[in-house]
């Protein structure tokens, strides 16, 4: 009895884990270029030497903009900057300021940007009520609010036994003509949450070309939240290439401490390559400038191995270090 308790908490726990992250691939996949005409500041902060440099000169200067189209289109770039920096919480900030100078005239694009941020820092109640104003504009189309909102669902359901009202109201909008714009989102959803080949199958024969599709077939991966790929599903955990034999057991020792609790930004992830040797020249190259890398493997549904190089996240600086020193990196959670 207590052997099925503890498959019943790991298999939860992962759960928890797969929701999570499949939920992120949406919310970067979603991406509106709202505005056309480019500020000037922008051009700035674009000739600035990190994002974090770029963000920081637009914070400083963006309340100086008078004009407010202008203004806009500088906040939706920090905003979109932050986002891509892993910073959801400050590029919910964001996209809320501008919201805020769109009163007269709601954006729903905007709105949404700002629920997916949300979501991504589990700020769920908050994307919720973003996500309630959009569909509350009636608009033509709000199809991505209600699906996103779906998904604000999937997160909060606290075991796999859940999901079945999630995933119903996923098969309604797979009837629903007015969700036709999110449908192969939808099939992908349905393929990940039940883990029945028969919705990937649906989904490679009516959106051959999706992003999803290509997900599904490992044919492309997703950025920045590159983590997605490193995420244990069932009966497909993978462990850092070199140290296999010494954690296989360790899972099982954690069980109990961290099943309430929620994911913490633990590596930070350097590079992702087809090549070994590529992987371990990264590795190297890292040793050189003082940070200790570790490479992980993931085989895909198309056979491919992957390898994933990693630095521990220690302090909440690592990222910052090693983007000061020239390597592009993305936050992974566990």
């Amino acid at each position: 009895m207590r052997q099925k308790k503890k498959e019943r908490s790991k298999l939860n726990r992962l759960f928890k884990q797969n929701s999570f992250v499949a939920a992120k691939l949406f919310l970067f996949l979603i991406f509106f270029p709202l505005y056309a005409e480019k500020s000037p500041f922008i051009d700035n902060a674009l000739k600035m030497n990190s994002p974090a440099e770029s963000i920081s000169y637009i914070a400083a200067n963006v309340e100086s903009i008078n004009n407010i189209e202008e203004k806009k289109q500088t906040l939706l770039f920090m905003a979109n900057l932050q986002k891509q920096s892993g910073l959801y919480l400050d590029a919910y900030s964001t996209y809320s300021a501008i919201i805020q100078l769109e009163k007269n005239k709601p954006n729903s694009d905007i709105r949404i940007q700002a629920a997916a941020c949300a979501m991504s820092a589990g700020e769920l109640e908050t994307a919720e009520a973003v996500l309630d104003s959009v569909i509350s504009l009636n608009e033509a189309d709000s199809s991505v609010a209600k699906f996103l909102a779906v998904w604000c669902g999937v997160l909060k359901a606290p075991s796999v036994q859940s999901l079945e009202k999630p995933v119903s109201l996923f098969k309604s909008f797979l009837k629903d003509d007015t969700m036709s714009g999110v449908k192969a989102s939808v099939l992908f959803s349905l393929w990940w949450l039940t883990n029945e080949t028969d919705w990937a199958m649906q989904l490679q024969t009516e959106y051959p070309a999706s992003p999803e599709t290509a997900l599904i077939n490992g044919k492309t991966r997703l950025f920045p939240a590159s983590y997605f790929l490193f995420i244990p599903r069932k009966n497909n955990e993978f462990q850092p290439a070199a140290q296999k034999t010494e954690t296989a057991a360790e899972p099982q020792k954690n069980v109990k401490s961290t099943d309430n609790s929620k994911e913490k930004l633990t590596w930070q992830q350097v590079g992702f390559f087809k090549s070994e040797a590529n992987a371990q020249n990264c590795v190297k190259k890292l040793k050189a400038a003082g940070f200790e890398g570790t490479i992980r493997t993931e085989t895909r549904p198309s056979g491919t191995v992957y390898y994933a190089v990693l630095v521990r996240e220690t302090d909440g600086n690592v990222g910052q270090n090693l983007k000061n020193s020239g390597f592009e990196c993305y936050p992974v959670f566990e």
